[in-house]
């Protein structure tokens, strides 16, 4: 017999399972940690059993989760999961899943409590077993299946399946032409979208677009030869905005130059004859010329990958941290637009940020409640 509870859930985020973990083993006493599961402790005496910690540090905006409780093992079939790992750990009636940090965030908790009704009833040795695909920092889409059934004793930490990471998830082929037609089409959109809710303020703010010749002449300035939909996102909108991004700053095209520059001389830029820019659609862990800055943040900022080959035209979050290595992208600059209106819109969120459907956009995050 199988009962399953499909939820979703915004990351990242850490779901503790209450269940004493397995040892390593019995002698040492030392608990295991992979890449998506985690141990800890209960109280010396017993009284209080461990938790077995589902962590998604990488993923970023909704995962959709699929928690089963099954009667016996289940065929192990990879399917495209990327990173399967599996524990034993020790149940007592009454088990609670408590989402790391946000306790008093009676919304998760709410989505949790099929969940927990689930597994409540289980006693003695079970394995707890994860499988998650598509939480690789690309805002929702991933996926994690959470499988639990009984055994006979305890079982170590098991990594079942580790899919070697591509380093980013490649953009669709796309028309450079049609690309720019989608860029300036999703502007005019969001702009509408905008006047709609009743946002004239951010609305008026992006109402000019730079002119041929200022457009050339950052591009020679930079440099780089500049793809039609990066041209086409200046044309449309060259202004500066505080509040239509929930934690950039829009850049106006002077200030995308002047952000490049200092952000190359941050890095130590020399030309050289290597191949500094790195093969499209790899990290490159440093700022490089082909990163046109679009908006820019507190440590963070959004930028167009301009080199050639499958990168060219996504979005990619550069951070002071990790560079442009596991941070979000987006496959187009017209696919930035389009997931920032649905977030204004109401229909997804932006990582940990939202705002109320109507008005001037006013970012919160989600988990203050």
């Amino acid at each position: 017999m199988t009962a399953s509870v499909f939820l979703e859930l915004l990351s990242p985020f850490e779901v503790r399972v209450r269940a004493e973990p397995a040892w390593r083993d019995s002698v040492s006493k030392e608990y295991q940690h992979g890449k998506l599961l985690a141990c800890a402790p209960g109280a010396p005496d017993g009284s209080i059993p461990g938790d077995v910690v589902i962590v998604l540090e990488e993923a970023v905006g909704m995962v959709a989760f699929e928690w089963g409780n099954l009667s016996d093992s289940p065929e192990l079939v990879p399917d495209g999961w990327e990173v399967i790992e599996e524990i034993g750990a020790h149940f007592v009636p009454g088990t609670r899943l408590l989402p790391f940090e946000t306790y008093d965030d009676e919304s998760v908790m709410d989505k949790l409590r099929p969940v927990e009704d689930l597994y409540r009833s289980l006693n003695g040795w079970h394995v707890v077993r994860v499988s998650v695909r598509g939480v690789d920092g690309v805002p929702d889409g991933g996926s994690v299946k959470v499988q639990i059934w009984p055994t006979d004793g305890p079982r170590g930490l098991h990594e079942l399946v580790d899919t070697p990471k591509v380093s980013l998830r490649p953009p669709p082929v796309r028309d450079r032409t049609e690309a720019a037609r989608a860029t300036a089409t999703s502007w005019r959109n969001l702009i509408e979208q905008l006047r709609d809710r009743g946002a004239p303020l951010v609305a008026s703010t992006l109402s000019t677009g730079a002119t041929e010749d200022q457009i050339q002449a950052t591009e020679i300035l930079s440099g780089v030869s500049w793809p039609s939909d990066l041209k086409a996102w200046f044309r449309t909108v060259n202004a500066h905005s505080e509040n239509l991004f929930p934690e950039f700053d829009l850049l106006s095209l002077d200030e995308s130059a002047d952000a490049r520059a200092t952000m190359l001389a941050a890095h130590d830029w020399i030309p050289d004859t290597e191949d500094g820019n790195g093969r499209g659609n790899e990290p490159v862990y440093r700022f490089i010329p082909a990163f046109i800055p679009i908006a820019a943040g507190d440590g963070l900022m959004l930028v167009y990958d301009a080199r050639p080959g499958p990168a060219t035209g996504q979005v990619v979050e550069f951070d002071d941290v990790d560079s442009d290595d596991s941070t979000r992208r987006w496959d187009s600059l017209a696919a930035l637009l389009d997931a920032l209106a649905a977030t204004l819109r109401g229909d997804s969120g932006w990582s940990v940020f939202a705002t109320p459907p109507r008005g001037e956009p006013n970012w919160t995050l989600v988990e203050s409640g």
